[in-house]
């Protein structure tokens, strides 16, 4: 299964039931005062234990994590943009934005209060407010320190700012990826959530009136969940023999992948769906396997100057030691290239390092009784790497799909490359 995050979008009831055993759908219904203001309210809950990169594999926010989220006006189902998108707040444009790009502070970890608190204006602590009569989309997305860009990428951005198509109606947002990010995507789900409304409370919410004040007031909570948009590479290492461990030492491992793509946060376009594009024909390049420094927490490169030996283990079952963190990478591809650089405590090529050359194929992806086999890297799934290393000329490959959701492994014996001859 998919790793999941849960962004709540919870607007003030006017109502408030006393405490009973009985079901709501069954208690009296409550008159609804429907001049009652609704402010737009956020909340976060986890569905599944979630994992993201920008300080390593987590398993819960960090109390810093950025979320942004765009509101945009609907008309019978269909996305509208405001007439100036450099005044998507205009109070003279019914079409104006509710919510434009709002970044949001994550929860801290384990806390018992999950609010997401999404202010219009941030030093009053003003929400956001639904507008009468207006339904909209609720769209959000995550990129953690991914470098983003304007439309045409002639210039790289410190905070994300996507590129809105009036149009096309599509919300876009360029980046690169270095191996290190997490990017995630995210749109409400309106039939779910009226269903939902409807089963708990019976106040007779209905889809052509979501999202707005008028759902809001019969329960009606936008419910995003985040889906991670790449593919994770877990690395683990394991010598082949007593004498590798002694005298091998490993120094990096890249991966060929492309580094660039395109997300598309929302879209009324079916030629352009929500998700990654313009990832076809785009130049493959090394990423660098990274980890975490102890001092500072960051992730950085993995270097020769860390002097990690694989350890040897009689039992070959053993799936060997984690070789650095986590690496992301963009989805699609059929064949992965690996290299990884070793060298000898008492022995070097001209005093530098050893290349070896691998592939992560999917054709050799070995995968559990029951499961479905890859036929290419799917985002949102989770491959283990495992490199058995016997001197510094082979290396055995071999690589399963593990939680996010199990996929399967690979088996590469490098003597059956020609790169490797």
């Amino acid at each position: 299964m998919k790793y999941k995050f849960a962004l709540v979008f919870a607007a003030t009831i006017s109502v408030i039931f006393a405490c009973s055993k009985t079901p709501a759908s069954q208690q009296p219904e409550s008159v609804i005062d429907d001049n009652n203001p609704q402010a737009v309210r956020f909340s976060s809950n986890m569905v599944a234990s979630l994992t993201t990169k920008s300080a390593g594999a987590l398993d819960d926010w960090t109390g810093k994590d950025s979320l942004y989220v765009y509101g945009i006006r609907k008309v019978n189902g269909a996305l509208v943009f405001p007439q100036d998108l450099d005044n998507p707040y205009d109070i003279e444009d019914e079409n104006a934005f509710l919510i434009n790009n709002v970044g949001a502070v994550s929860p801290m970890p384990a806390a018992t209060d999950t609010t997401i608190y999404v202010y219009r204006v941030k030093s009053t602590k003003e929400y956001f407010f639904y507008r009468e009569m207006y339904y909209y989309d609720f769209f959000a997305y995550y990129v953690d320190d991914a470098a983003t860009y304007n439309a045409d990428r002639s210039e790289k951005q410190l905070l994300p700012k996507p590129n809105a198509n009036k149009e096309r109606l599509t919300i876009t947002l360029p980046f690169d990826i270095t191996g290190k990010e997490d990017i995630m995507l995210a749109k409400a789900d309106v039939a779910a959530d009226v269903d939902k409304a409807n089963k708990i409370y019976n106040k007779g919410a209905v889809a052509s009136k979501a999202y707005g004040a008028h759902s809001s007031r019969r329960g009606v909570v936008p419910n995003l969940v985040f889906e991670h948009q790449l593919s994770r590479f877990n690395f683990f290492v394991k010598a082949g023999n007593q004498a590798t461990q002694d005298h091998i030492i490993l120094d990096s491992l890249t991966v060929k992948t492309r580094r660039q793509a395109t997300l598309v946060i929302a879209s009324n376009d079916a030629s352009t769906p929500i998700g990654l594009t313009d990832t076809a024909g785009v130049a493959r390049k090394s990423v660098w396997l990274q980890h975490k420094d102890e001092v500072t927490g960051e992730l950085v490169d993995y270097t020769r100057e860390l002097a990690d030996n694989p350890k040897y283990y009689e039992d070959n079952t053993h799936a060997g030691d984690v070789f650095g963190e986590p690496m992301m990478v963009i989805p699609g591809d059929k064949v992965y290239e690996v290299s990884l650089w070793l060298h000898q405590d008492d022995y070097s090529i001209e005093g530098g390092n050893f290349k070896v050359s691998l592939k992560i194929d999917f054709a050799n992806l070995q995968v559990a009784a029951g499961q479905t086999k890859d036929a290419r890297a799917e985002a949102g799934h989770q491959y283990d790497v495992t490199m058995t290393i016997f001197g510094l000329q082979q290396v055995d490959l071999s690589v399963s799909l593990t939680d996010w959701k199990s996929s399967g492994s690979f088996t590469i014996n490098p003597d059956e490359d020609e790169d490797n001859a």
